[in-house]
Order: C-alpha cells, then structure tokens, then sequence
C-alpha cells in the first residue's frame, strides 16, 4: 500500500490493547525498508513483554496455567482475565468492592456499556465468577486465554522492566514522528501530545483500565469518515467496533479477511484521492 496517500486520507488510528504498537508503527509514514526493521524491532521487544509479563505473575507465585480439556467449554478455562458480559458498569464496580473482602478483581477493559473484561489471579476470578452468579442472574461469564492480568497493577513489574527493554533496542517514538493522532487505550489520549510514547503505550497496556468507546471518539463526532479500516488479527475488534457506530453510515472493512481485503484494495484504496 502506498503509506503517503494511505496517511494524507487517513484521519486517525488505534489499537486494542497492544495493537496500539501497530497503529504507532502505522501513523509514522516510513519507506517500506524502514518499517521492516522496525517492525522487527517491535517482534523482538513483543518476546520481551511476554517474558516480562510472565515473570510479573510469577512473582504473586502464580503458575496460570490453560486446560485444553476446558478451553471449548462454555466458561472456559480458569485465567487471568474473562469476559463479562450484562452489567452496568456502576453494578460491575460495585460487584467488585463487595468482594475485595474475598479477593482482588480489576476492570481491565470496557468494551460496551454492558460488556467487559475482568483480571486477576486464576484463584480470584474463579470466586468472582461464582460470587457474581449468586446476585446477578443474567450475567454472562467466560475466561479469556490469557496466563497474564493485563491493564491492571499485577503487571507493574512489566512496566518497571519493559521500557529499559526498549530503550537497548533502539526503540524510542516521538510524538513529532507521527503524522496522523493515534489514540491511546486508557483515555483516549492524542499520542502525538506525548513526552515518551513508548512509556505511555506500554503504561496503557500493562497497568491502566482501557476503554474501546474513548479510543474510537472520532467516529462519534462529525467529520468525514466513512471507512475504518481493521487490520486484524481477527474479526473480534471489528464486530465490537460495528456495535458501537450501528446505524451511522459508517463502514467497517475486515482487512482480516480476504473479502476484505478485497473491498480495501478495489473500492476503498481506488477512491482516495
């Protein structure tokens, strides 16, 4: 894809959780070349972060782990993080502080109004998914494959560790280097405004609570947007995204999928100017 003309119609991007690299990667305009090494820069600090954020659980002396025999089960395999789904946030908050006597669960992602993802130890979450059940008769409840707690305090380790990571790498994003807003998981935040984009990413995704709707604002507001374009890995981000502008004559391309590439490459691309 031709990244200027791509950029110069392009209005703003982001990403789930740490697919927000990948916008940052996306926003800067590089010669194909350049973003090769970069990207495989990133690769190499990506193995890191998961080695990082292993050792972040381990040091709670906690050994997740996922059973095969319960992944395809209705809840799935006890985690470090799960879905819930059919609360209000204030009910799910309160929920919460009703348990804190019990254990220790955060808010890690508001994905809808009524839909959200939950982390903590394996332990925590099985008596949150049953101390929910007792007082909310429609919830809705299931483990995420994920042996880390992501956007939340259990990775403070990670986020100690991981920028030094980067930094050996070589990897240091300015804010000046990005040509379109890329906006950031927690609050929405313009990243182009950031004194270390690399820290604020990284503190987004390891330690604070993300919300889908604060990083997709533009597409509330008027302007000319009519494609966003999702580049996957899958479909998920996408239908998520589609429920939250349904009825706005906004169009959502699964790059993910061959289709969509297709419509990306022989409508959308051919009519940019």
């Amino acid at each position: 894809m031709d990244q200027e003309k791509l950029l110069r119609n392009t209005h703003s991007a982001t990403g789930f959780s740490t697919g927000i690299m990948a916008a940052v990667m996306l926003s800067m305009g590089l010669p194909l070349y350049e973003l090769w090494q970069l990207a495989i820069k990133i690769q190499i600090l990506f193995f890191w972060q998961g080695i990082r954020t292993q050792q972040s659980i381990l040091n709670y002396g906690v050994r997740p782990q996922i059973v095969a025999e319960l992944y395809n089960s209705d809840e799935g395999s006890p985690s470090c993080m799960a879905s819930v789904n059919g609360l209000t946030r204030a009910r799910l908050e309160d929920c919460i502080h009703a348990f804190s006597m019990y254990g220790t669960v955060y808010l890690a992602y508001e994905l809808n109004t009524e839909r959200w993802i939950v982390s903590g130890v394996p332990e925590d979450l099985i008596r949150f998914n049953k101390f929910l059940k007792e007082r909310v008769k429609e919830v809705r409840w299931r483990y995420t494959a994920s042996t880390i707690a992501a956007h939340c305090p259990y990775l403070s380790y990670a986020l100690d560790t991981s920028p030094l990571d980067a930094q050996q790498l070589g990897l240091n994003f300015k804010g000046e280097d990005m040509k379109i807003p890329v906006f950031s998981t927690d609050m929405g935040k313009d990243l182009r405004t950031s004194d270390s984009v690399i820290l604020d990413v990284m503190r987004a995704y390891f330690v604070c609570p993300a919300v889908w709707r604060s990083q997709i604002a533009p597409l509330f507001q008027p302007n000319c947007i009519t494609y966003v374009l999702d580049f996957g890995p899958a479909t998920g981000v996408a239908s998520l995204t589609e429920g939250h502008i349904s009825g706005s004559d906004i169009q959502i391309i699964r790059c993910a999928l061959p289709l969509g590439r297709k419509r990306l490459f022989e409508e959308v691309l051919p009519a940019l100017g």
